[in-house]
């Protein structure tokens, strides 16, 4: 009686060291199954059972190949293996043909295997978690480049579209407040330009409002984006409001037929602005040349600073013009540059033809 108490005793024991290898497993993969693997041999010692430490080695394994690289799971397996047929051959004196090792083995490496697959799924279902989120982020940052573009381009059109109009009714307002007490026709004929201009500002802010608020699919009911062939008008605009513009060559030469339609918008905008600038910063003359070759459009625009003084209050009053025709050169893939002296201001940009389609 005193030698079966002492058995359940050990046996007690036993079965608490399992419990806990089993439980701590997941937690320490390596001990647990180094731990599993020394309980096969003492605990037939004291109980006489195998049963149940080869249950336990094959869960220890089944977790350690679930955590564990493919290489690793590999090795582990076969080495519970080799463990397993030299414990059933220690303790049961079984020949490594007989049913038993065989069926330990197929067990050893059916739990090595699924491990090893639960393993890959789960890298599996990381990565494409990983990919859909690099994919989504990736999409963020897109949108958020778009949308600072669009608000880059609709800020550069607010400016370039109404510079030109707000200075041209500033300059005729001026004359016609000079001029109304002693020349009622040259005031009455100022502000007929005011209203021309501002009536102008007012249809080209609209058709800018009609774009943001339409979709792509029917925008094309909006006004036709300014471009090369309307430079005659912008250049008359200027001279109306006394700038002495000259041009080299006497006129603005026909560019190529394949320019492409952004590089012609481009460049109306940068002489568009350069003119402003010279107006509203220069002595009021302004000489600009332009060269148009099969492979590239070149303009160079060139005017003289205004007065010290003239030039102190006007670089407070200075906007983004300048930011906006980099910006917008670069998006036509040309080449801006600016030089400023006391004696002038040059404006030289370069348009590739042919790369947009």
């Amino acid at each position: 009686m005193l030698q079966r108490a002492h058995l359940d005793a050990v046996e007690a024991i036993f079965l608490t060291a399992a419990a806990v290898i089993a439980g701590a497993r997941r937690r320490f993969p390596i001990s647990a199954l180094g731990l599993s693997a020394v309980l096969i041999f003492i605990y037939p010692l004291s109980t006489g059972q195998h049963l149940l430490p080869w249950c336990l080695l094959q869960v220890c394994l089944l977790s350690f190949a679930i955590v564990k690289p493919r290489n690793q799971a590999i090795v582990a397996t076969t080495t519970v293996g080799v463990i397993l047929l030299i414990n059933s051959g220690l303790w049961l004196q079984m020949p490594v043909l007989d049913p038993m090792p065989l069926a330990l083995l197929a067990w050893t490496a059916a739990a090595g295997g699924v491990g090893s697959a639960v393993h890959s799924q789960r890298g599996y279902v990381r990565a494409l978690e990983g990919q859909t989120q690099r994919a989504a982020a990736t999409r963020r940052a897109i949108v958020e480049r778009e949308l600072v573009e669009e608000r880059l381009r609709i800020a550069r059109e607010l400016h370039d579209v109404m510079a030109h109009h707000i200075a041209a009714i500033n300059v005729h307002a001026g004359s016609a407040e000079a001029n109304l007490p002693g020349n009622q026709p040259s005031s009455l004929q100022s502000l007929q330009r005011i209203r021309s201009a501002s009536g102008e500002a007012l249809r080209e802010l609209q058709t800018i409002l009609k774009v943001l608020r339409t979709s792509d699919t029917v925008s094309g009911s909006a006004h036709p984006v300014p471009d090369t062939r309307q430079l005659e008008s912008l250049f008359n605009s200027f001279r109306s409001l006394g700038l002495e513009l000259k041009l080299s060559g006497g006129t603005f030469p026909e560019l190529p037929p394949e320019t492409p339609a952004a590089t012609d918008l481009a460049l109306y905008r940068v002489l568009q602005e350069g003119l402003t600038n010279a107006h509203k910063h220069g002595d009021g003359k302004a000489v600009l040349n332009v060269k148009s070759g099969p492979h590239k459009i070149t303009v160079r625009l060139v005017n003289k600073p205004a007065a010290a003084g003239k030039r102190e209050t006007d670089a407070a009053e200075q906007g983004f013009g300048l930011i906006g025709m980099e910006e917008r050169v670069t998006a036509a893939d040309g080449q801006l540059s600016i030089s400023r002296s006391p004696e002038q201001f040059v404006l030289e940009a370069a348009f590739p033809v042919g790369v947009h389609e």
